[in-house]
């Protein structure tokens, strides 16, 4: 059985280049709460698609439409950054 995944390969790098409606967000959280981001952003799945950008360094990607690209903004600075310390670039 292959070795657990650890991002920089070319699986975690999804842009939205080729949609011009597509925009993305990138943002970091402490590595061992990534799953609490996940879980915290799961009931906004309707407005964003999440990727796992570098599992060993907390970064995440976040796409959206123009659409909902603030309201997913919006939602991201509203969120409790005492337990995982989010950054959005």
């Amino acid at each position: 059985m292959g070795g657990r995944y650890h991002g920089g390969g070319n699986i975690s790098r999804i842009y939205p280049e080729g949609d011009p409606a597509a925009l993305y967000i990138q943002v970091k959280v402490e590595p061992s709460k990534i799953n609490m981001f996940l879980r915290l952003m799961d009931g906004f799945t309707h407005l964003a698609f999440i990727t796992t950008v570098k599992p060993a360094e907390g970064l995440m990607g976040i796409h959206t439409t123009r659409d909902t690209h603030q309201e997913v903004l919006e939602i991201l600075y509203n969120l409790p950054n005492d337990n995982i310390n989010l950054k959005i670039y």
